[in-house]
């Protein structure tokens, strides 16, 4: 039996009084004089005042308004009693249910443990027989790991050696489009000697050419220090023909004021005709520079002759 339960073999209670007639269950009355029976009613007379039939009545009647509370009392109690033992028959009943029930959740726990015991004892079997496949599953993940490292090398040397194999075809597309190149090339080699020829004969009319450009620069370097010193004796003259003019401006004047010309007899190099030009008392201009071809020019025409290439 669970604890917590009561026992239906147990008794309810104490045992009840049996017997035929109704069962007086009050305390014994004190000697002396009898208690009024109601609070409120008054005390009886005393004994010398009150005759024996009178008590006797009294005490009839109240024995009979006892007997009368008492059944009254007693068929309560029956009627509870009757309530009290079909709830005990119901109690009964539903703690013989109630073990039942208790018997059958008792049955399936005993049953649900031993299922768990035995599921349990085959679970730490797997597990004992899942010890080497977890060594084995952990295994297997160690080489899953290092079989991805390798897979990331591997690729890593894929895009290497994609990498090299696009230079390498570039290279080869570059070597293709020479080696289409090679007939050309082999023509300008081909040409090469008359290259060549037409290079030295270039560097030999470059090298006249700067004999005839330096030999150029001397003479225009001569003649540009003969221009400069012309040019420098035409300011001279320039300015002497001033100071002439001016000299023979002032003599008129002074010749204009006196009425006499003292300078006509006395000058005897200088003509009359004071309007015309002092050229004619100096000596001859220089000749100017000729423009005709001389000796100075005639290495440009060798020059020209030279440059010019065969048709």
């Amino acid at each position: 039996m669970p604890p917590g339960l009561p026992d239906r073999n147990a008794p309810l209670g104490p045992p009840m009084p049996r017997g035929p007639g109704p069962v007086n269950m009050m305390r014994p009355r004190p000697p002396g004089p009898a208690p009024p029976m109601f609070p409120g009613a008054a005390p009886p007379p005393p004994p010398q005042q009150v005759s024996l039939p009178a008590v006797m009545e009294h005490k009839l009647a109240t024995a009979q308004t006892e007997m009368q509370r008492l059944l009254t009392e007693n068929q309560r109690l029956a009627a509870t009693l009757v309530g009290l033992r079909q709830e005990v028959a119901a109690a009964q009943g539903e703690i013989q249910r109630l073990n039942q029930t208790l018997t059958t959740h008792q049955a399936e726990s005993e049953a649900s443990m031993r299922n768990l015991a035995d599921s349990n004892s085959r679970m730490l079997e797997e597990l004992r027989a899942a010890e080497p496949l977890k060594q084995e599953l952990h295994a297997a993940r160690m080489e899953i790991q290092s079989l991805h490292v390798r897979c990331k090398e591997a690729e890593t040397a894929r895009a290497a050696a994609h990498q090299q194999l696009q230079g390498v075809t570039n290279d080869f597309q570059k070597a293709r489009q020479e080696l289409s190149q090679l007939p050309a090339m082999r023509q300008e080699v081909q040409k090469l000697p008359l290259l060549r020829q037409e290079i030295l004969g270039l560097r030999q009319e470059l090298q006249q050419a700067r004999s005839h450009l330096d030999f150029e620069r001397k003479v225009n370097a001569e003649q540009i220090e003969n221009r400069q010193r012309m040019e420098s004796n035409l300011v001279a003259m320039a300015r002497e023909n001033e100071k002439l003019r001016a000299e023979l401006t002032n003599t008129e004047r002074r010749a204009s004021s006196g009425g006499n010309t003292p300078w006509s007899a006395s000058a005897p190099g200088v003509q009359n005709d004071w309007s015309s030009d002092l050229w004619h008392t100096s000596s001859t201009p220089p000749a100017p520079i000729s423009t005709t071809p001389t000796a100075t020019t005639a290495p440009w025409s060798s020059y020209g002759a030279s440059t010019r290439r065969p048709a």
